[in-house]
């Protein structure tokens, strides 16, 4: 990274940032075109390794996209705030980011998609035992990327 003094290298510095962010970017190769898709997303951090879990429709460009190929990138931001400097080249920003690449799952059983529905859920405020139903989950497409390199950034000056 170029900017060294922004590298988040922390793996608590980086969950602590997925924390604040609403959403998740998927980034695909199609053909040698760049597909880009936000998705809301739910996650586990235990023992060093990242998950984010999705839901989808059962097919589109997206479920092609990850039946072809499997590997994507992500990129997620929050904590955005512009700073005016006197000139135009003296602008600049406040943020968090956190981006990477892993290999995503499609998952079958219904154990695996109600469980990543539940972390979805409760992601967004969901309190309680979710219960869903069984057939909207069944037509359900739940996915998971299994994180393979992770990296944070971040710029925030003091007030």
């Amino acid at each position: 990274m170029r900017r060294s003094e922004r590298e988040v290298n922390g793996f608590d510095d980086m969950v602590s940032i997925i924390a604040k962010c609403e959403i998740l970017r998927l980034a695909f190769a199609d053909g040698g075109v760049p597909y880009i898709v936000p998705v809301n997303f739910g996650y586990s951090a235990q023992a060093g390794k990242l998950a984010f879990y999705f839901h989808s429709a059962p097919g589109g460009r997206k479920i092609d996209l990850i039946r072809r190929c499997p590997v994507a990138g992500f990129e997620m931001d929050c904590s955005f705030r512009l700073v005016k400097g006197g000139m135009a080249c003296k602008w600049s920003a406040e943020y968090e980011s956190v981006s990477g690449e892993g290999h995503i799952a499609i998952l079958e059983q219904p154990s695996e998609k109600k469980q990543a529905m539940d972390i979805i859920m409760k992601r967004y405020g969901f309190e309680g035992t979710p219960e869903y139903d069984p057939v909207v989950l069944s037509e359900t497409a739940l996915l998971r990327m299994q994180v393979d390199r992770v990296t944070g950034k971040r710029c925030v000056r003091q007030h």
